[in-house]
C-alpha cells in the first residue's frame, strides 16, 4: 500500500522519529505510552496488514509479559502491598504498574522500530549520513538490511540441506541440534563473505572519498518546512508540559499521576498528533484522491 509519509524527505522521517523515539524511552509516562502505542500499531497496520502487525505484536508480547512478572518478583518498593510471596518479600502496586509500564515501553519502541525499517530504507540512511559520516552510514545500512536476508538466506541453506537428506525438522534431538549447528556455520560464513564484498564493492565506487557526488531524488520543499515546524511545536509543548509539572508522574514510593488539567490535556492532544503524523498524512492523501477521483 501506498504511503505518504515514506515519501517524505528523509530528514521528515528521521526527526520524526528521533521525537517519538525520545520521549518514549525517556519519558515513561503512561498516557504518552498508550497514544505512542496506539499511533505505532495503527500506522504498522497501515504499512504491513493484520498478519504483519500480529507478528510484531506476538514478537514484543512476551517482553512486556516478562517485565510485567519479573519486576514485582525482585523489586519491593511502594507502600501499597497488593499480597506478600512465599519468601516473605511484598507485591506491591508501585512495582506491577512500573513494571508494566516499563514493559510498554519496550513493546512500542518494537513497534515504531518496525515501522523504522519500512520507512527508513537504506538509501534514506546513506543520503542522511554518507557525507558526514560514510562508514557509519555504511554499517547502519548493513545492519537494517542484514536480518530480511539473513532470514532468506536461511531458508534457502535450509532448503538445500534438505535435499541432501539433511532435514533440520527430523531425526532425535541430538541430530536436529548437529544439523541446525551445521546451518548456523554455514550462514555466519555466508553473512561474513557478504559484508566483505558489499564493503569492497563500496571502496570500489569511492564510497566516502572526498569531493563525491550522490544522486538522491529527495528534496526539501515548502511542506517538509511545515512538517518539521509542526513537529518542533508539539515536542516543545509537551516538554513545557513536563518541565512545568503539568505532566508528572511518581512510581515510588507511591504511584501517583497528574490531573488531567486543560494545559495537560493540551499537550496529550498534541502529542496524539504527532503520534498520529504519518496517519494524518495518509488520511490527507486519501482524501485527497478520492476528491479527484469524483471530479473525473
Amino acid at each position: 500500500m501506498k504511503d505518504e509519509f515514506s515519501r517524505c524527505h528523509p530528514g521528515i522521517n528521521f526527526i520524526f522519529y528521533l521525537l517519538v523515539l525520545g520521549v518514549t524511552l525517556f519519558y515513561m509516562h503512561p498516557v504518552l505510552l498508550v497514544l505512542s502505542g496506539v499511533s505505532a500499531a495503527a500506522y504498522l497496520f497501515r504499512l504491513r496488514g493484520g498478519k504483519g502487525l500480529v507478528r510484531v505484536c506476538l514478537l514484543a508480547l512476551p517482553v512486556v509479559v516478562l517485565s510485567a512478572v519479573i519486576n514485582p518478583l525482585f523489586s519491593h518498593q511502594g507502600l501499597t502491598i497488593l499480597g506478600y510471596l512465599p519468601s516473605g518479600n511484598p507485591v506491591t502496586l508501585e512495582s506491577v504498574v512500573y513494571g508494566l509500564c516499563t514493559g510498554g515501553m519496550m513493546g512500542v519502541v518494537i513497534l515504531w522500530c518496525a515501522t523504522w525499517q519500512d520507512v527508513m530504507t537504506e538509501d534514506k540512511v546513506v543520503y542522511l549520513f554518507g557525507k558526514g559520516f560514510p562508514a557509519l552510514a555504511l554499517i547502519f545500512s548493513m545492519v537494517l538490511r542484514f536480518l530480511p536476508l539473513f532470514l532468506t538466506q536461511a531458508k534457502r541453506v535450509m532448503a538445500a540441506q534438505r535435499c541432501v537428506g539433511r532435514d533440520v525438522g527430523e531425526g532425535t534431538p541430538w541430530q536436529r541440534l548437529k544439523k541446525g549447528g551445521r546451518v548456523l556455520s554455514i550462514l555466519v560464513t555466508w553473512s561474513l563473505e557478504h559484508s566483505v564484498d558489499t564493503a569492497d564493492s563500496m571502496r570500489a565506487r569511492g564510497y566516502g572519498l572526498r569531493g563525491r557526488t550522490l544522486y538522491h531524488p529527495f528534496r526539501w520543499d515548502g511542506r517538509s518546512t511545515a512538517l518539521a515546524a509542526g513537529m518542533a511545536l508539539c515536542f516543545g509543548c509537551v516538554a513545557a508540559g513536563v518541565v512545568t509539572g503539568q505532566l508528572n508522574m511518581l512510581y515510588f514510593p507511591v504511584w501517583r499521576i497528574n490531573v488531567a488539567t486543560v494545559p495537560a490535556c493540551v499537550c496529550y492532544a498534541l502529542y496524539g498528533v504527532l503520534c498520529a503524523l504519518p496517519l494524518i498524512l495518509n488520511l490527507v492523501e486519501d482524501l485527497k484522491w478520492r476528491y479527484w477521483m469524483c471530479k473525473i
